[in-house]
């Protein structure tokens, strides 16, 4: 189930949906309870609109595996999808309190500023990056929810800490074959040079 699973995820990142979904199935043919996969098929219901499919998957998932929060993570999507933010947040908040991670904790955020709750998403991610102040992907989430606000000043203040982050690194973050296929791309002295340059321009960072 797991190869299977695996080349399903490749096939998708090429644009093959068709093979992608057979080999869905054939992982869970094998093994009907394999999370990941049925996580991955869920995801596809969701894109294709199949949005009762996906639902009644997300919760045999939650049914199955309640102690994690991928299952609440999906409803969470299929609830964005439906224009119910107040029941996604629920489900997000869920989702990161069984599994904390960035990727529950930037969807607690989004889906709370689409919901009109600025305050609330600000609370939710200064108490995350509090806790991990290093977390780029929640960095950048919310100088872009500063944005969005029209708050230049705070989402200023956000770039400059990561590009000066970038500035005093001694390594590229991901730069491996596990996380990064084309790690030996990566260098740690043209990243700082840009990013050099980005800061000595920040007087102008309001025009663009």
């Amino acid at each position: 189930s797991a190869w299977q699973y695996r080349i399903a995820q490749l096939q998708l990142g090429a644009g093959d949906q068709n093979a992608a979904q057979y080999n869905l199935d054939k992982a869970l043919s094998g093994n009907p309870e394999y999370l990941p996969a049925l996580a991955l098929q869920t995801e596809l219901e969701l894109k294709a609109g199949k949005l009762s499919e996906a639902e009644a998957r997300a919760r045999r998932i939650v049914s199955r595996y309640p102690g994690q929060g991928e299952g609440y993570r999906l409803l969470g999507n299929i609830a964005v999808a439906r224009g119910r933010l107040d029941e996604a947040m629920t489900h997000f908040r869920t989702a990161l309190d069984k599994e904390p991670g960035t990727d529950a904790a930037i969807r607690l955020y989004q889906a709370s500023i689409r919901a009109g709750r600025q305050a609330h998403a600000t609370e939710i991610m200064a108490g995350w990056l509090k806790a991990h102040p290093n977390d780029d992907a929640a960095r950048l989430a919310f100088a872009e929810g500063h944005l969005r606000a029209g708050n230049i000043v705070a989402a200023r203040a956000v770039y400059e800490t990561i590009l000066k982050d970038i500035l005093s690194a001694s390594e590229v973050p991901y730069a491996n074959i596990q996380q990064c296929g084309n790690y030996k791309n990566h260098s740690l002295e043209l990243a700082q040079e840009l990013a050099r340059r980005v800061l000595e321009s920040r007087s102008n960072w309001r025009q663009v």
